[in-house]
């Protein structure tokens, strides 16, 4: 049986580098012992049987740590296009050396995938003491990697197996979302929009549920974007910000979310990506979606062709 847990949050009184990570931190599944599970040939790459194993940090004060249980996989789950979720920090400790870690390499199908952020007790110095890996997909399916540390004193290492899913559109449970032009690649595309202007964009949520109500009690969205409106029938809109409402048994509200991009970013042209998800109060069941637009300074126009083209 596997044994995983979910990663606390990382203190706000640590080091810079962490604050900025731990603001984008989500849930992610974290094995904590020796499992088989299938895997891609290109990561079943083999370490000597004295090679270091990788174990959770735990951050107890602000410059020091303790060493937790032993990490053989990391587990992002389910990721929306263009967000970033990161691990639970990681290090490979050698005698008592808190700075041990110089590189992380990557291997497999599309490793540019995932990425490393080193973090080091001294910025003088060219080892690190723990790592936080990065998912971030732009593209809508499953990935894995193989992350292998270089080790000061040549030291040899174990890898951590990293594996995710990119999705574009995420129906669990009683909710779903549709009526989303292209859903299963890129969710919902706002196209071209000038700063300083917004665009807006709708789509149906469902309530699978023929004999209850779902109440949604929560709505997560990206900054950059919000929930205008949900019309549940034609006498009953909430109007944004919406926290909460019930969808009937069997009906379907309309969901009109609006995307106003900041006049004074500095590029002629910005690409924003977020998403958006509903969450029952029970939490069993969750839907959302993907939001990418193009925002442009006239009177210039955006020369990217669209959200993950």
């Amino acid at each position: 049986m596997e044994n995983t847990f979910l990663p606390r949050s990382v203190p706000s009184y640590y080091y810079l580098s962490t604050l900025i990570l731990s603001l984008l931190a989500t849930s992610c599944q974290v094995t904590t012992h020796k499992v088989d599970h299938p895997a891609s040939p290109a990561l079943e790459a083999a370490a000597p049987a004295s090679a270091l194993q990788a174990r959770r940090v735990e951050l107890t004060s602000p410059v020091s740590y303790r060493l937790a249980e032993e990490i053989t996989i990391i587990d992002f789950k389910e990721v929306y296009l263009g967000a970033k979720v990161i691990s639970v920090p990681v290090t490979w400790e050698i005698g008592g050396k808190s700075d041990s870690i110089k590189a992380i390499k990557f291997t497999g199908e599309r490793p540019q995938t995932f990425a490393a952020q080193l973090i080091g007790s001294s910025n003088k110095k060219k080892a690190y003491s723990h790592v936080f890996f990065v998912f971030s997909p732009s593209k809508a399916g499953g990935f894995e990697a193989l992350a292998t540390p270089s080790l000061v004193d040549n030291m040899s290492a174990e890898g951590i197996k990293l594996r995710g899913i990119g999705v574009a559109v995420l129906n669990q449970g009683k909710l779903m979302s549709y009526d989303i032009p292209d859903s299963l690649k890129k969710g919902l595309d706002f196209g071209k929009i000038a700063a300083g202007t917004s665009g807006q964009r709708k789509f149906q949520l469902k309530n699978l549920d023929t004999v209850h109500p779902v109440e949604v009690s929560d709505v997560i969205v990206s900054s950059d974007f919000e929930v205008k409106t949900v019309k549940l029938s034609a006498s009953h809109i909430q109007q944004g910000p919406v926290q909460s409402f019930i969808i009937p048994k069997g009906q379907t509200a309309e969901v009109t979310i609006e995307f106003k991009p900041p006049a004074g970013f500095k590029d002629h042209e910005k690409l924003f990506t977020g998403s958006l998800e509903f969450r029952s109060s029970s939490g069993t069941s969750r839907t959302g979606t993907a939001l990418c637009g193009m925002a442009y300074h006239p009177p210039h126009i955006a020369s990217i062709n669209g959200c993950y083209e």
